[in-house]
């Protein structure tokens, strides 16, 4: 158990500065073509493993598995299926597995007959280092949604495929894929979680429309609005007629009509 110990000792400082300690499964399972009884060659390391972390606390341990990140044709990676079980007795909280390159992204479908373990963590990868690529946000939120609609929508957390670092072709591509990872997280939580309106705006676009628009008048408005426009220009109407009688009759009679009527007087 010497190499366990120097873990143990390599992972406590770790936990005292608050970083999780990352565990990590490529020795076990990239060799295991060398290795005809594989299966004992990986649970004699996880036991190693398990004896290092002992002490540590479990919620602060993240497990990572990854099948090697060399850019090769990966053509004989072993099946996720066939370690998924030594895998979840490595004791972490957290696992995170390669999942979104086209030789594993297929393995999501594993989780739909091997039951995650209660309060557990899945880390997927969502992102991956075989391209320069950036993966769409909303193709990483339908790979989360996936996992989350198996495992529980609160188990699960956005990862990567393993470091990205120098395996892609500039700094600025790593950045923009985890800017991807975040965008799609954030989709992926809409879609699962849901988000309701604030009562602000539901009051106004929701529950109550303008009135303005959608409401129509009375019939008691209509009729009141009504009595009182007739009777405005009836008055209206009624005070220009009496202007102009007025007018015709206050007017002074012409010399003309004035001379007959004298006349006529006579």
């Amino acid at each position: 158990m010497q190499p366990a110990k120097a873990s143990m000792e390599g992972y406590a400082p770790s936990v005292a500065v608050g970083a999780p300690p990352n565990a990590e499964a490529l020795k076990y399972f990239k060799l295991w073509e060398n290795h005809p009884e594989y299966r004992k060659f990986a649970a004699l390391r996880i036991d190693a493993l398990n004896h290092a972390l002992r002490d540590l606390p479990i919620e602060r341990v993240r497990f990572h598995t990854c099948w090697g990140s060399y850019h090769g044709p990966h053509k004989y990676d072993i099946p996720l299926r066939d370690i998924v079980d030594l895998i979840l007795k490595v004791r972490a909280q957290a696992y995170s597995i390669e999942s979104s390159n086209p030789r594993h992204e297929h393995e999501w479908r594993v989780w739909e007959d091997v039951k995650f373990p209660k309060g557990k963590i899945l880390i997927p990868g969502v992102v991956g280092h075989v391209s320069d690529i950036i993966e769409h946000p909303e193709l990483i939120a339908e790979r989360l949604v996936r996992f989350a609609r198996l495992v529980g929508r609160e188990n699960v957390i956005a990862g990567t495929d393993c470091g990205l670092g120098p395996r892609v072709g500039h700094p600025k591509i790593v950045w923009a894929k985890f800017e991807a990872m975040a965008e799609g997280a954030w989709l992926a939580s809409k879609q699962l979680w849901g988000r309701k309106p604030s009562k602000k705006i539901s009051k106004k676009t929701v529950e109550k429309p303008s009135k303005k628009v959608t409401k129509k008048p009375s019939k008691k408005i209509s009729k009141t609005a009504t009595k009182k426009a007739t009777k405005k220009t009836i008055k209206k109407v009624t005070k220009k007629a009496s202007r102009k009688t007025t007018k015709k009759t206050s007017r002074k009679p012409s010399r003309k009509t004035t001379k007959r009527r004298k006349a006529r007087g006579r």
